[in-house]
């Protein structure tokens, strides 16, 4: 049971990391014109989210490989979205006071 639990963490954390990092470079290089649209995308937000991508394929051999780092990684992770929520919630204050 636990080495199903494993894999299909393994999985998913592969599939989310290998997402959130497609979507990240394609915004950011605006692959398929995808900003067209809305053309206001904060930067810093898209750079967080494609390194967080690396901590979840990090992630994702470590369960795939019952690593103790894992846990670690997804921390850090989380740490820094944190960080770049609150850098986020700055940045729309500041835009919401010079308007």
């Amino acid at each position: 049971m636990r080495k199903i639990v494993l894999r299909s963490s393994a999985a998913f954390m592969l599939l989310f990391g290998l997402s959130t990092m497609a979507v990240s470079v394609s915004f950011m290089l605006n692959l398929f014109e995808i900003r067209k649209p809305e053309d206001h995308y904060v930067f810093l937000i898209l750079f967080i989210s494609f390194l967080s991508s690396f901590f979840y394929l990090f992630a994702a051999y470590g369960f795939f490989k019952e690593d103790k780092r894992t846990t670690i990684a997804l921390f850090i992770a989380a740490s820094v979205l944190i960080v770049a929520f609150m850098g986020l919630l700055v940045y729309i204050f500041l835009v919401d006071l010079m308007n």
